[in-house]
């Protein structure tokens, strides 16, 4: 299954499907972001209860509900790699939408905080 930004066009913001062992492929958004050699910043827009049972070690959480007037103070340089996440990629796809509407150049979708985690390397850590 793939999940997409707002904008079925988006291909950055594209999640690639499972492969038929059930593992995750890279995506081409961490290949991207990856081979600049900057760490990017991933953002877990689910609630604060949500984001306490299990979110990506060093992930910030801007809830969905406070990511218009959050995010120009948590991310003020447009050009910075930016990965959002939430519990199925349907929030986090419209954070996405909403950052490169506002001028984010490398924004993506990540998916479920599960999929970000697998896919970075990273573990989950619970409050």
């Amino acid at each position: 299954r793939s999940t997409r930004c707002a904008k079925a066009s988006d291909r950055q913001c594209r999640l690639e499907p499972l492969n038929t062992a059930g593992i995750f492929l890279q995506p081409r958004w961490l290949k991207n972001m990856t081979s600049t050699h900057t760490t990017p910043l991933i953002i877990d827009v689910r609630s604060p209860g949500e984001f306490a049972t299990g979110h990506v070690r060093g992930s910030v959480n801007i809830p969905l509900d406070r990511f218009a007037q959050a995010i120009a103070e948590a991310v003020p340089d447009k050009s910075a790699p930016v990965i959002l996440c939430c519990a199925s990629g349907g929030r986090s796809g419209m954070a996405c939408d909403y950052m490169q509407q506002m001028g984010y150049q490398q924004v993506s979708n990540g998916g479920s905080a599960g999929a970000v985690s697998m896919q970075c390397g990273l573990p989950i850590d619970r409050l």
